[in-house]
């Protein structure tokens, strides 16, 4: 239907109704006799096309489209996230070896020795380092690795080759954490299964009954923190290493950074992360940190090898209570 258009000397007579004006009015701006202005609706040549997209839907290729872009901008971010993820591990494990020093050293504030069992401190010549294999009255073998990994840990020992007594960590958060018993080691008694004693059994290392540390536990052996084997583990589910001055003269020798190999810096005393030895023209692996607890792990890697420098191959991201590389 065609409609007159009206001319300027003419008045059209409208009312509201509605909440519209009768008749429509297409116009921006309604100016009425007082000062009042109210818009209106009017038509948009775009509406109706947009309708009929909308109705329409996407296509496949504007699908396809969205999916790339999303696509591209999760492949920007994720490298962001796996950073931040990896940092967050990183100040945890740190976190934890503070912990274990602290802890460490407030036993030997308390008891004037260190935390660790008769056999170890006979077995120490001159340190004792609690690494990755088992050679004791539990048995002979190494420390599970981390959970869903069917590879082996890198052989870390104590300081004296061939010793009697080897053992992981959890003797000694057995004696920081007070407690008597492996929760996954049940032998047979005189009644029947009971659970295998630590170190600490009837208090013996621990008399005072002090709880020193404070750790995550965990169901799982494992998995990141104190699993049922009592040994406490990083953030990627590996042993934390940790070695003690067992002969009290200030200076303490690890299973795997007093190595020449790992620690020395060309052929000077001076060794990588604060290490050093008093005989660098000698063929001893000694060096050693200026103090008497030293706690490091594996790093996000899992691994560490005698044959790398300390600052170089598998051994560059291990992290080190006593240096902040």
């Amino acid at each position: 239907m065609k409609t007159k258009p009206i001319a300027r000397s003419e008045k059209l007579a409208i009312e509201w109704n509605q909440q519209s004006w009768i008749p429509k009015i297409c116009r921006k701006t309604v100016t009425l006799s007082f000062p009042v202005k109210m818009k209106t609706p009017c038509k948009n040549p775009l509406s109706k096309k947009m309708s009929s997209a909308m109705a329409r839907g996407f296509t496949l290729i504007e699908l396809l489209v969205v999916i790339a872009i999303i696509g591209i901008l999760a492949g920007m971010l994720m490298p962001a996230l796996a950073r931040v993820k990896l940092q967050g591990q990183i100040t945890t494990a740190r976190s934890d070896m503070q912990g274990i020093v602290a802890a460490v050293n407030q036993y030997y504030a308390e008891y004037s020795r260190y935390p660790t069992s008769k056999e170890a401190t006979s077995t120490a010549s001159p340190d004792f380092t609690f690494g990755t294999i088992y050679n004791s009255a539990l048995g002979n073998g190494n420390v599970s690795m981390r959970a869903g990994s069917t590879a082996t840990l890198p052989t870390i020992v104590t300081t004296t080759a061939g010793g009697d007594h080897e053992f992981s960590n959890s003797e000694v958060m057995a004696i920081l954490l007070n407690l008597e018993y492996y929760r996954d080691k049940p032998f047979d008694g005189a009644g029947g299964p009971v659970p295998y004693p630590t170190s600490n059994v009837n208090f013996q290392r621990n008399p005072r009954k002090l709880g020193v540390l404070t750790v995550k536990d965990t169901g799982t052996i494992g998995a990141p923190g104190l699993g049922p084997d009592l040994v406490y583990r990083d953030p990627w589910g590996n042993p934390y290493i940790i070695s003690m001055d067992m002969n009290y003269d200030g200076k303490t020798w690890d299973g795997l950074y007093r190595f020449r190999d790992v620690s020395q810096k060309g052929t000077s005393a001076e060794g990588h992360n604060g290490l050093f030895s008093a005989t660098p023209g000698a063929p001893i692996d000694n060096f050693e940190y200026n103090g008497g607890v030293m706690v490091w792990s594996f790093g996000p890697d899992g691994t560490a090898s005698a044959n790398a420098k300390a600052n170089e191959g598998v051994n560059k991201d291990n992290i080190l209570s006593w240096s902040s590389k």
